[in-house]
């Protein structure tokens, strides 16, 4: 055990170092809710100037062992190239329910691969992404003091917008007192 500790103290990530006095045992409580929340976005079809995706968010919460509440949400988003003034941006529109209207700019490092202007296809992955951030912020109206929402992935923003959306989740479960936790499949953290 004394070893693995130490590998964590040695491992970094980012600018982080993990420490064990940051890992909290959650309590056992046969009485609190849990609720999941999971995301998926799929290209029907695109090309270098456009992106039809069908973007999909499943929230659950399960209390002493039974599922409570369960809300599913579909919509398609398309993605297209939007020319103005000189500055050209991916515009973001959804249907049929409005979901977020958003321009992303193609040169945006968080979201480009090298050099290369941000993939059209990956728009997909930056609206499934706010839309999972919204199904959990509007899942905590379902929940109590000291529940727990289970994210899918990671809690750190990758993205450069995406910041302002987890922080607006972080905020509204902070004051209703209910933890916030990502479970990430996949992890690019290396250890030695």
């Amino acid at each position: 055990m004394d070893q693995i500790v130490e590998a964590i103290r040695s491992t970094r990530t980012g600018d982080r170092e993990i420490i064990r006095d940051n890992f909290h045992p959650i309590l056992k409580s046969s009485e609190r809710g849990l609720a999941f929340v999971d995301g998926s976005n799929v290209e029907i079809i695109g090309a270098a100037n456009f992106s039809l995706q069908l973007i999909r968010t499943h929230t659950v919460v399960y209390r002493t062992k039974k599922r409570t509440y369960g809300k599913s949400r579909e919509f398609f988003m398309l993605a297209s190239v939007q020319c103005r003034n000189g500055e050209t941006k991916y515009k973001i529109q959804s249907f049929p329910e409005e979901f977020q209207h958003l321009a992303i700019d193609p040169l945006d490092e968080t979201l480009r691969t090298g050099k290369e202007r941000v993939a059209m296809a990956k728009t997909g992955d930056v609206a499934r992404s706010l839309a999972e951030i919204e199904a959990a912020k509007a899942v905590i109206e379902q929940l109590e003091q000291h529940d727990i929402i289970v994210k899918d992935g990671i809690l750190e923003p990758k993205l450069s917008f995406e910041a302002r959306y987890m922080s607006e989740l972080f905020d509204a479960a902070t004051q209703k007192k209910i933890a916030v936790c990502g479970l990430a499949k996949t992890c690019d953290s290396l250890t030695a």
